[in-house]
């Protein structure tokens, strides 16, 4: 009785991604060079409730090794340009170190500012400088960069290990023992309305604010009922912490929160089942939340008016029927309407023709003319004949 319940009530909880194109970025975003577009990998929703009973996905899944690269502490060096995507160099190398050794992943460091990079120094501009994300390195960040940066988690007091997701920064920290283990930009919930055709399914983008734990996790690319995501682990009904293949610099996603893919591919084995996930909307602490679940989808009107249309071609096959059924009659009636009788009463005007024929009758009335043709004639003669 009670899984027909929670079947019941997972049907209807809120997609995280959705197939199909991101809303519009904001005039002065830039978007992230990647080689993958995100329409082409979408995201998905759980279809489990986090009180259920099913597998929670640690026992089983696997993910690939955390990289275990320690980086002495790095010198700080002058900066003699402004460093931003597609530049090369040694001083691109020292940014990515000491990323590194902030808890930041610019990915390999290679002396390349490239996409990984790029969304390294997000977090970095919008945690710490807390300027709009532009990935780039001028002198005064430079600065800052080597600087005391110090990372405090906002809630000491928690599990061992717990995740806090900051919405108007769209970044994430993991804490481990108060300490930042992993500082990650991220891209959530756009508070807009979608709609699935192949799902059938509407609903909001929200990504809610509240306290939560993360309770399953799955491997590799997953697939739900609208799409993929990638090695997802979930904290709030059908909202995970997930890899895609695009994480624009705002909110693009329809729920879950989305991180890069070099991050996604370890990032699961930082965490374990029960470790607190808190999500700061900017409007109230997480604490006057709760564990608010997220909003419910609803079925499509227009998914469902296509399915109606079927039914509508088979009232055409009766109507069909019918046509056939009028036509008989109509093949019927000729055969009264015959009015033959009526034919014939027609006809009969030809009695009336000869009525109108003895017309003959006027032939002779014209005739008189020959006798005053004769009457002149018979009177000339006489006279002329005497001369």
């Amino acid at each position: 009785m009670l899984g027909a319940v929670a079947a019941a009530l997972v049907v209807g909880v809120a997609a995280c991604e959705q197939r199909g194109g991101e809303q519009a970025a904001p005039a002065d975003a830039q978007p992230l060079v990647t080689t993958a577009a995100d329409s082409s990998v979408a995201g998905a929703s759980a279809i489990e409730d986090p009180n259920s009973e099913l597998p929670d996905g640690w026992e089983t899944a696997t993910t690939a090794a955390e990289p275990t690269t320690t980086l002495p502490p790095v010198d700080k060096v002058p900066l003699g340009r402004t460093l931003s995507q597609g530049t090369k160099g040694d001083d691109v190398l020292h940014l990515q170190e000491r990323l590194v050794e902030l808890g930041f992943d610019p990915g390999k460091p290679d002396g390349y500012f490239g996409p990984a990079t790029t969304m390294a120094v997000w977090a970095f501009e919008k945690l710490v400088l807390g300027s709009k994300p532009n990935a780039t390195i001028g002198p005064e960040d430079w600065e800052v960069l080597f600087g005391d940066v110090q990372i405090a988690p906002r809630r000491p007091n928690s599990t061992a290990t717990h995740f806090e997701v900051y919405l108007p920064e769209q970044t994430a920290v993991l804490f481990v023992n108060n300490q930042a283990r992993l500082v990650t930009h991220v891209s959530t919930g756009d508070n807009q309305e979608w709609c699935s055709e192949e799902a059938g399914r509407c609903g909001t983008s929200i990504t809610p604010g509240g306290v939560f734990k993360f309770y399953r996790r799955q491997s590799d690319w997953w697939e739900g009922s609208l799409g993929k995501m990638y090695n997802p682990v979930y904290f709030n009904y059908g909202v995970a912490v997930h890899g895609m293949t695009s994480v624009p610099n705002y909110p693009a996603s329809h729920g879950c929160v989305r991180i890069p893919m070099h991050v996604a591919e370890y990032f699961p084995d930082l965490v374990s089942k029960g470790d607190v996930v808190y999500v700061w909307d900017g409007v109230k602490e997480p604490e006057a939340y709760g564990a608010q679940p997220p909003p419910f989808d609803r079925p499509d009107p227009n998914a469902t008016t296509t399915t109606i249309a079927p039914s509508t071609t088979v009232p055409k096959t009766t109507t069909t029927t019918k046509a056939t059924t009028t036509a008989a009659p109509t093949t019927a009636p000729p055969t009264t309407v015959p009015p033959t009788t009526v034919a014939p009463t027609t006809v009969p005007p030809t009695t009336v023709p000869p009525t109108t024929v003895p017309p003959t009758t006027l032939a002779p009335t014209t005739a008189p003319p020959q006798t005053l043709a004769q009457s002149p004639t018979t009177v000339p003669p006489a006279t002329t004949a005497a001369p």
